[in-house]
């Protein structure tokens, strides 16, 4: 299993560009096993999409570590997740920033991911349950959004919650290759950067892009 781990970080996450050592580091003493389904344990570190249950999926390692990567998160900063799953990559934000608060749309998804992270002892975690497709009420706004399934548009209210310094990670777009985009927020203005192509499921009750009718 340690030799799995190390090709891993060599072969699958260098090799897509991820650099920052601060990251290699955490994917060495977070262990991607401890979150992955019983049944899928053999692939921990294979480089592809796991099943999960109701259809939805954990994202590959190099996406993952692409993720943080271009989040550059700080200590100090709040983080808002959608999309828990089983909690392998809250773990891995909530390694790099104060605190993460996660939403997952499947309550027993939600219940494993709770169980993963408290085994593993990271406990600056809030998880909520809910549909977070199109935004949640949250007491105050965030650093940092990130959006773990595809949308096919971001929805305006996730803007109305991050800070207004913020970033939101999201992943766009219904087609067969969808794109992984960063928003910068400077006060009102949003810059907008694509990071690289990748393919995952829909997020639960997203909402559709209007189709006119002649």
């Amino acid at each position: 299993m340690f030799e799995a781990k190390s090709n891993m970080i060599k072969q699958q996450i260098r090799t897509v560009g991820v650099t920052n050592e601060k990251i290699m580091h955490l994917l060495e003493r977070v262990d991607r096993k401890y979150f992955v389904p019983k049944n899928c344990e053999d692939l921990a570190y294979a480089e592809t999409a796991l099943p999960l249950p109701h259809d939805e999926e954990m994202l590959s390692p190099s996406v993952q570590a692409r993720i943080l990567e271009a989040l550059e998160l700080k200590q100090n900063e709040t983080v808002l997740e959608i999309g828990t799953g089983t909690g392998f990559l809250t773990a891995m934000l909530a390694s790099l920033s104060h605190k993460v608060i996660s939403v997952e749309f499947h309550k027993d998804i939600s219940e494993i991911a709770k169980k993963n992270l408290n085994n593993q002892g990271i406990l600056n975690v809030e998880l909520m349950v809910g549909n977070g497709a199109a935004g949640v009420k949250l007491p105050e706004p965030v650093d940092v959004i990130v959006i773990t399934g595809a949308l096919p548009f971001l929805p305006e209210g996730f803007k109305a919650l991050l800070k207004p310094k913020g970033r939101i990670l999201a992943i766009l777009g219904n087609a067969v290759v969808q794109e992984v985009m960063l928003l910068n927020r400077k006060n009102k203005q949003f810059t907008t950067e694509s990071l690289f192509e990748t393919t995952t499921k829909v997020l639960r009750r997203a909402p559709e892009v209007e189709r006119f009718t002649f």
